[in-house]
């Protein structure tokens, strides 16, 4: 390898780290799933998964979603983007009805 002009030094090449590239593999790959659950199909009814990325676009930075029970709380740990740590919210395994009210008491 030369030295760029007027320096002593050589110039190493420069690539990411196998380990660093198989971390973000999969990053990669979730991505690509997300696009896939969430786009629309041909059918005229909404998926839950295009209603997550609704209100996910919809919301602003200091807002918090609540929720519990159902298949929401796998889809929305799936598919949910946060802007900060605070934007999610969820009860997991105990759920009962009207968790939603009391869990968004307390998120506020």
């Amino acid at each position: 390898m030369t030295s760029p002009p007027g320096r002593g030094i050589a110039l190493k090449p420069w690539g990411l780290p196998a380990v660093l590239l198989a971390l973000a593999l999969p990053v990669l790959l979730w991505g690509s799933s997300l696009a896939i659950a969430i786009s629309t199909g041909a059918d005229e009814d909404l998926t839950q998964g295009e209603v997550i990325e609704l209100v996910n676009d919809f919301m602003l930075e200091n807002d918090t979603v609540v929720a519990a029970a159902g298949s929401l709380p796998g889809d929305m740990h799936k598919l949910w983007r946060v802007e900060n740590g605070d934007q999610y919210h969820m009860e997991y395994g105990y759920s009962c009805m009207g968790y939603e009210i009391a869990g968004g008491l307390g998120a506020c």
